[in-house]
């Protein structure tokens, strides 16, 4: 065997592969020439088989001349990094632009939520400012007991309809929410930088984090409305305690005053 040497790749690919092409033909043609031949032609096979044998030597000698290893003298290619990259940077964005539009959506909701409180409380300041100017006259029993109740129904009224449209804001920002999670888990999934197993593990996530978010929230406007409904009702009980007072109270006075009137 001569000494192991690297040459470039451009031509050692072909080179080997002829010198297999040939090894092979003139083995083949001599196993032919072997099964064709007549005990006649023994002697001319003889040299005949010693001149193939001569080739075939030669033919080994050439294969093993050929160098052990091949220097690839192109640097590898890079587009695999390159396309990862690519991914990942999508992906990155993507999950980017996802903040932002969650983001968004909350700041609308709260926007809405706002409004609605401050009308809300605006309203009712109306309400209790008519319920007290109410409860003076009640002393000289101007007005009667049904122009409180209808006051206090008209706060019930008020404190229902925030209620109807803070559930309608939840239900809106949920449904907007699950439209966005649906179109970020296609995207994620058509840019690939992860396996879509992966994929919708983080989308998964993602909503279970904005459901306790917005179960949190449910739960503080039940608790608001309830802190409302019950300052109503005890309210309302304390004027119609304090008309009954009143009432009661007038009446005393109206004996009293029959009383001395037939004294004198």
């Amino acid at each position: 065997m001569c000494e192991s040497r690297a040459v470039p790749s451009g031509k050692v690919y072909r080179q080997l592969f002829d010198a297999q092409v040939q090894l092979s033909r003139s083995l083949l043609a001599g196993r032919r020439d072997t099964d064709c031949l007549s005990a006649e032609d023994s002697n001319t096979t003889s040299s005949r088989g010693q001149q193939v044998d001569d080739e075939d030597d030669e033919d080994v000698e050439y294969v093993s001349r050929l160098p052990d290893s091949v220097v690839v003298n192109c640097p590898s290619s890079d587009i695999i990094e390159r396309l990862t990259e690519k991914k990942s940077q999508k992906h990155k964005e993507a999950l980017k632009q996802l903040e932002t539009e969650l983001t968004h959506l909350t700041q609308v909701c709260e926007t809405q939520v706002r409004y609605v409180s401050v009308e809300l409380l605006s309203s009712l300041q109306d309400v209790d400012f008519r319920l007290n100017t109410l409860k003076d006259r009640m002393e000289h029993l101007e007005h009667d007991s049904v122009q409180v109740e209808r006051q206090v129904k008209l706060k019930e009224i008020r404190i229902q309809e925030l209620n109807h449209k803070l559930t309608e804001s939840e239900t809106q920002r949920t449904a907007e929410i699950r439209a966005v999670l649906r179109k970020y888990l296609h995207l994620l999934q058509k840019i690939s930088y992860l396996p879509p197993p992966d994929v919708c593990r983080l989308i998964h996530t993602e909503a279970t984090m904005l459901n306790q978010s917005l179960l949190a929230n449910r739960r503080s406007v039940a608790r608001l409305l309830l802190c409302l409904q019950e300052e109503n009702l005890q309210q309302e009980n304390l004027l119609h305690l304090h008309w009954e007072e009143s009432l009661n109270r007038w009446r005393r006075s109206r004996v009293t005053q029959v009383i001395d009137r037939f004294r004198l």
